[in-house]
């Protein structure tokens, strides 16, 4: 204490003693006398611009001094900002106790408010650091000597000499408190090659105190920062942390441990860090251990110097991670910064495609969730461990989907600023299926990106996979529901997807296929009984022709799927040959399975593929319609089923088809057209067999014409019927107590009584179908005894007739000295042909009247013109150039 008092007495001495001899005049205590002095005497010595506010002394509690709105700034324009420090304040205090009483100098106190800093990364950067110190001139070093010589100069050298300070690193090291309040500052990233920021990276609103510990080189340590700083649409979390620090200038030697840290509410569990400087080289070590909410750290993709890629924040994800992290010294900067010790993510969820984000095909959102992944040894470009699982397909919210477990386990390896990333898995599974190898190898480059790749797997049950029909993302059609495939195989495939705006998404490969059954839904019919191995390559997926199971039915087949790269539609082509075809297990009986939930008429969502192919048999079934053989094409296509080119033959007689084609675009609802020519059809059997009428008449028919009409539900509906036949029939037969065989009865033929029936060589007539009523306006019929002619029609809906009957007997026509045409003759009446008996019978079909009339006086009406037949709508013009097949057709 006496010490103390002594050299205070001193200075104050000193003090006065130079201003009683006039050298030291009290004005010259204020420093800011002396700011454009120190201003000048450091820009000569250094390739810097100083800027200083006012110089407050500070006497108390420690020696020292306050800067004001300091600016330091390199002069080079080539700079992207002048700046290189900035503050409000800095403080600086020395510990009067420590140099007046141990004469070393002890900083007690360094405060910085509002610290500024910007600094480029690059070579230029480095070159101004090198160039910092500028050398001296001759002029400079004279005026250094002339100070030198100066009465205050001796004076002030003279006081040292008495009290001696000494300035080492061991006194820097004991400074007593750092304090720096309201911190922040900008890289800017000069580099040519590799340039790894995209953008100036900000720090902002950074606290920081250091305070010395009893330990020699050792401080408490605690900093707060906000992160991300500064960066539109992302909300910034607070880095809080304290810990300890070691320091030594000499050899450079800086670590840090923190105690306790968190990131928002993201816990660190460790964070160590060391800085040394051996043989001229600078080594950084480090190590983050810690637990992380996924959706925050999210955010992270969007700030701007790391956003490599403009899309690479479009994805969201969530979880909870654990993690260690590590940095080694090395040379490779890739080796010694990116390590990976473990991680474990749980709750995994990220959402690759959100519809609501770009516009596009996918209308929901393609995600994976409820995952867990977890990750060791990794250590930059050397492959690590990683083991993927979860839910596959996955949705939110869930409803009836029903996912299996995807599981894969292997090796990632890693390159440089993820350039590469590469996976290979030999053990996996996607539910009962397992996979023996999976091949991912990602690559990106400035702008694009590529994948390649292959899948070797072993299909236990591929009716799992029906599941991924039914992902809402990739569900376009409510076709999808009503498809199932099952049974097992092998799947080997290599793929390749060269990115965007390159070749689309190639692939080829095998899956040989044993007991599957497949049912393509709405489209077409079920399949059973496949093996054999599938062809897989873009331009088309083949099975090569071989015997199975369609609807039950025993079938000979090949296979082959196509897409155009023009209208992007699926084509299907089959070439088939069977032994025996139900009709209505390949298409009629497929409209019922959308159900009642639709309304009737109700126009379905259009159905992309196309189906095409040739088949040939030896019987085809249509309920009770049996043909003994048929041989032809067809195609179905936008819910339109046609028969090009189809011929078969039944009971003799053949049939040759002129554009016939049903229609299943509206739902429960199909509309058939049928049109051809046919010969020696036995006519009673057809008409039951077709249509459920058991007609009285009979015979061998032949004729053409068309007819249209539809089901509901299955059941025919006869309103709908419309169309034109002209017929032929020969060697038939009025069967039974029949309509005509009561008229004849009623004009006073002889029938016998107990064999009611009467055959005829020939009938002809032309048959017009208009809403389910059939007009006529002659049927001729000739037999052994009699000619009859009858008009009128038959209502199909009413289930009634009005018709017009005239018969003559032969024995009368040959007494004709002149023929007379009877042929019209119910509608075009004239006194010549009134020689016959005439009658008309008229009401609902169970209970028919039949009386006389008059032909002159009672005129019997015509038929209505025939209806147009309806053609299958033509395909898109636009389309019929690009020469495909089905668009020719």
């Amino acid at each position: 204490m006496k010490a103390r008092l002594i050299l205070s007495f001193l200075l104050v001495a000193a003090l006065l003693t130079l201003i009683g001899f006039g050298i030291y005049e009290l004005i010259q205590l204020n420093p800011n006398k002396h700011r454009e002095q120190i201003i000048n005497w450091v820009e000569s010595r250094y390739n810097l611009k100083l800027k200083l506010g006012l110089i407050f002394p500070i006497i108390y509690p420690g020696i020292g001094f306050e800067l004001k709105d300091v600016e330091v700034d390199f002069p080079d324009p080539e700079r992207t900002r002048p700046e290189l420090f900035k503050a409000k304040s800095i403080k600086a205090l020395l510990d009067l106790n420590q140099l007046f009483r141990f004469r070393r100098i002890q900083i007690r106190d360094v405060i910085l408010y509002q610290p500024e800093f910007y600094v480029e990364v690059g070579p230029k950067e480095k070159e101004r650091f090198k160039n910092l110190v500028k050398p001296k001139t001759e002029e400079q070093k004279q005026k250094e000597a002339e100070a030198e010589k100066t009465l205050s100069r001796r004076i002030f050298k003279r006081i040292l000499n008495l009290f001696p300070v000494e300035v080492t690193e061991e006194n820097i090291m004991d400074t007593n408190r750092v304090l720096v309040s309201g911190a922040s500052g900008i890289i800017y990233d000069k580099r040519d090659k590799p340039k790894k920021l995209r953008a100036p990276m900000e720090f902002g609103n950074i606290d920081l105190l250091i305070t010395k510990t009893p330990e020699k080189n050792t401080f408490s340590l605690r900093v707060s920062a906000d992160h991300p700083y500064n960066q539109p649409g992302i909300n910034p979390l607070r880095f809080e942390g304290s810990g300890k620090m070691f320091v030594s200038i000499k050899p450079l030697d800086l670590r840090v441990r923190m105690d306790e840290a968190k990131w928002g509410e993201n816990p660190f569990q460790g964070i160590s860090v060391e800085i040394k400087r051996e043989a001229e080289k600078t080594l950084l070590s480090a190590m983050i251990a810690g637990k992380l909410d996924l959706h925050q750290a999210g955010s992270l993709l969007s700030w701007a110097p790391i956003k490599y890629n403009p899309r690479q924040d479009r994805f969201s994800f969530w979880g909870e991670a654990e993690y260690q992290y590590h940095i080694q010294p090395g040379e490779n900067n890739w080796e010694k910064y990116f390590n990976i010790d473990k991680a474990v993510i749980r709750n995994f969820k990220i959402v690759l495609y959100d519809p609501k984000e770009r516009h596009g095909k996918i209308q929901e959102p393609l995600m994976l969730g409820n995952g867990r992944i977890e990750i060791s040894s990794i250590q930059g470009s050397h492959p690590g461990y990683i083991k993927l699982n979860f839910p596959f397909p996955y949705q939110e919210p869930m409803g009836k989907l029903k996912p299996f477990n995807a599981v894969m386990e292997g090796r990632i390896k890693l390159a440089r600023n993820f350039s590469n990333i590469d996976f290979i898995s030999e053990n996996g599974s996607l539910g009962s299926n397992q996979i023996e190898r999976l091949d991912l190898f990602f690559a990106r480059s400035p702008g694009k990106f590529s994948l390649t790749g292959g899948i070797n797997l072993k299909a236990n049950d591929l009716s799992e996979f029906r599941q991924i029909l039914l992902w809402k993302p990739i569900r376009f059609s409510p076709i999808v529901k009503f498809i199932n495939f099952s049974g097992t195989g092998r799947i080997k495939l290599d793929f390749r997807y060269p990115g965007p705006g390159e070749d689309r998404f190639w692939y080829q490969g095998s899956a040989k296929l044993r007991d599957v059954v497949f049912e393509p839904g709405m489209v077409i019919f079920p399949v059973e009984k496949i093996n054999g191995e599938l062809s897989i390559s873009p331009e088309e997926i083949s099975l090569p022709f071989q015997w199975l199971s369609i609807s039950g039915m025993p079938f000979q087949s090949d296979f082959v799927y196509k897409r155009d790269t023009k209208d992007h539609r699926a084509r299907f082509n089959v070439h088939s040959n069977f032994n025996e075809l139900d009709l209505t297990k390949l298409f009629l009986s497929r409209g019922r399975k959308y159900g009642p939930q639709l309304q009737v008429g109700e126009t379905l969502s259009p159905v992309m593929s196309i189906w095409r192919g040739e088949f040939s048999g030896n019987r085809v079934r249509y309920g009770k319609f049996v043909a003994d053989s048929v041989k032809g094409k067809w195609k179905y296509k936008d819910r339109m089923v046609s028969f090009p080119n189809l011929t078969l033959t039944y009971k003799d007689g053949w049939f040759q088809d002129g554009g016939s084609w049903i229609d299943f675009r509206l739902a429960r609802t199909q509309e058939f057209h049928f049109r051809g020519h046919f010969e020696n059809f036995k006519f009673k059997a057809i008409m039951d067999e077709l249509f459920g009428y058991d007609f009285f008449v009979d015979g061998r028919v032949t004729g053409q014409g068309y007819l249209s009409g539809k089901f509901i539900d299955g059941k025919i509906q006869k309103k709908s019927l419309n169309g034109y036949f002209k017929l032929t029939v020969r060697d038939g037969e009025l069967i039974g107590y029949n309509l005509g065989i009561k008229i004849l009865k009623f004009l006073g033929f002889k029938i016998d009584e107990k064999k009611y029936g009467l055959r005829f060589s020939k009938a002809k007539t032309e048959l017009i179908f208009k809403d389910g009523v059939v007009y006529f306006e002659d049927i001729e019929l000739r037999s052994d005894v009699l000619e009859a002619h009858c008009a009128g029609k038959v209502d199909l809906v009413q289930e009634s007739v009005n018709l017009w009957f005239a018969v003559y007997p032969l024995e009368v026509l040959a007494t004709l000295t002149k023929p007379v045409p009877l042929i019209g003759a119910l509608i075009n009446q004239t006194q010549e042909s009134l020689f016959g008996s005439y009658a008309k019978a008229y009401g609902p079909w169970k209970n028919i009247k039949i009386e006389p009339y008059l032909p002159l006086a009672e005129k019997v009406p015509k038929a209505p013109g025939a209806p147009a037949f309806v053609p299958r709508p033509p395909d898109n013009p636009e389309k019929n150039q690009t020469g495909d097949e089905d668009e020719k057709e």
